[in-house]
């Protein structure tokens, strides 16, 4: 009787043993992939050679000094390959209330909750253009895919489409 109480227990620890070391495994694959998926916009091209082609179509329809309502990445493509002006990039030392700034384009123009709350926001940065990458895009605070907004034409317009979308900001009195 010893003897078969001494191998259940053992039999019992064992199982337990391998129970614990399966959820182990599990939740240590679990965590690899949600690191994974958390790491893949920083991993991945930040700027995609759609976007790099749509910089000519910017330089050959607008004016040096336009503003475009941007992320981060695609601020900087949008300046240095055209000499346009981004809401975010470029020098963030001569920024105007730059924390400010980057909330209002993460939340208010690419995680805007309407249409009316993006152009308002595109409107008090002066931006004539939203640049939307067909991706996750980074606006200051966490990559996010920018909020399905800019198809209202009441306060936008589609001007170009391929592989990322362009929207002329309507005048703030023709939205009105």
């Amino acid at each position: 009787m010893a003897v078969g109480n001494v191998f259940s227990s053992n039999s019992v620890r064992t199982g337990l043993a391998w129970v614990l070391l399966l959820a182990m495994a599990v939740a240590a694959t679990t965590a690899v992939q949600k690191a994974k998926k958390d790491a893949e916009p920083w991993l991945n091209p930040v700027v995609t050679q759609d976007e790099v082609a749509a910089t000519e179509w910017i330089k050959s329809n607008t004016a040096p000094r336009t503003v475009f309502a941007t992320g981060i990445f695609e601020g900087e493509l949008v300046m240095g390959k055209t000499r346009r002006e981004g809401t975010l990039g470029g020098d963030w030392a001569i920024v105007p209330d730059v924390i400010d700034r980057m909330s209002d384009v993460q939340y208010r123009i690419f995680g805007a909750n309407s249409s009316t709350q993006a152009w308002q926001t595109a409107v008090k940065y002066g931006a004539a253009y939203v640049w939307v990458p067909n991706r996750q895009m980074f606006a200051g605070y966490e990559w996010k895919y920018p909020a399905d907004v800019f198809d209202n034409a009441t306060y936008f317009q589609k001007v170009y489409d391929k592989g990322v979308r362009i929207y002329r900001v309507k005048d703030a009195a023709s939205s009105e």
